[in-house]
């Protein structure tokens, strides 16, 4: 087509070469998110029907400082208090009167009739009211179980952005119950050596999330986690594992390392793991810190082979 300037056009639905050019329509949020999470429809039908349901059977009302002050924290799944959150939601409250999201209440029955109330969500926001002598507009949710209450929370916190470490220390789950029974076994290399959590990260712990990674996302089988964190915990025994050397690239390149040459790794012998030490140490040599490419697990998993190789024949 020419314009009367004699300049050339082309059609908005074609490319050079008359080639139909492919027009993207937006998704919404809600496709995105079906597609993430390769949810069925009968799934959603079925999650529809348990929220109208918990929302039509809970009861909402205003809790007083002082009731909110009786609330009790679920041990079982709860995170602890983080002082820091807690002190800036009240400086809010005490300097600004902003509302507070409601909290989210389970109700326990006990076996002579009465009952317990547990926080399931709010428990930062909970701890901020009470320093501010502040009402709050409480959900009792009558869950019917402790494992339905730590679903639903569970459930809250994969949405946000909390310690992820917690969420692997209270989940079930094959891969799961693993990291924490090898997190808590006596003579075992990792016992104390993973972070589940809570309290503060100490410099000879490695995250959870990070080796649950080693299963999840590096493809270690499950029942080879125990033998493989055994080399990775005898190489950092009684040292400080730095957090350069905790990398996605170092923990990918490592699987692919501790398959090729498990039969040789010996975690009983000193001097190889004191070998592997100082490979898995020299971060200069490995990729960027947050490099998570595969090409960067190839890369780690060469110097790992090639330093490795050069100790043995030392």
């Amino acid at each position: 087509m020419i314009n009367k300037d004699n300049t050339s056009t082309i059609n908005k639905n074609q490319t050079k070469g008359n080639k139909v050019k492919k027009t993207k329509t937006p998704k919404t949020i809600r496709e995105v998110a079906i597609a993430k999470g390769k949810i069925q429809p009968e799934t959603i039908e079925k999650s529809a029907m348990q929220y109208n349901a918990r929302l039509t059977a809970s009861d909402i009302r205003l809790m007083s400082p002082e009731e909110l002050a009786s609330l009790k924290v679920a041990e079982e799944y709860q995170r602890e208090e983080k002082k820091s959150h807690i002190v800036r939601l009240t400086k809010v409250l005490l300097e600004g009167g902003e509302f507070l999201p409601p909290i989210v209440v389970a109700v326990r029955k006990n076996e002579d009739g009465s009952s317990d109330r547990y926080i399931v969500d709010g428990q930062q926001r909970r701890r901020a009211l009470v320093e501010a002598n502040l009402p709050q507009i409480v959900i009792e949710v009558p869950f019917d179980s402790i494992t339905e209450e730590k679903s639903h929370f569970l459930g809250i916190q994969r949405g946000m952005t909390v310690n992820t470490s917690h969420i692997i220390a209270v989940s079930d789950g094959e891969v799961a119950d693993e990291i924490r029974r090898l997190a808590k076994e006596d003579g075992h290399p990792a016992k104390d050596r993973i972070f589940l959590g809570k309290g503060r990260r100490l410099k000879t712990q490695i995250p959870a999330k990070s080796i649950e990674n080693l299963v999840v996302k590096y493809k270690l089988p499950c029942e080879k986690l125990d033998d493989c964190l055994k080399v990775l915990f005898g190489a950092f025994k009684d040292r400080e594992i730095p957090a350069s050397a905790v990398t996605a690239a170092m923990l990918r390149g490592f699987i692919g390392f501790y398959t090729a040459f498990e039969t040789e790794l010996d975690p009983k012998d000193e001097a190889q793991m004191t070998s592997l030490y100082g490979i898995l140490t020299a971060a200069q040599k490995f990729p960027r810190k947050g490099d998570n490419s595969t090409s960067g697990g190839k890369s780690c998993q060469t110097i790992l082979t090639n330093e490795f190789k050069r100790c043995k024949a030392a």
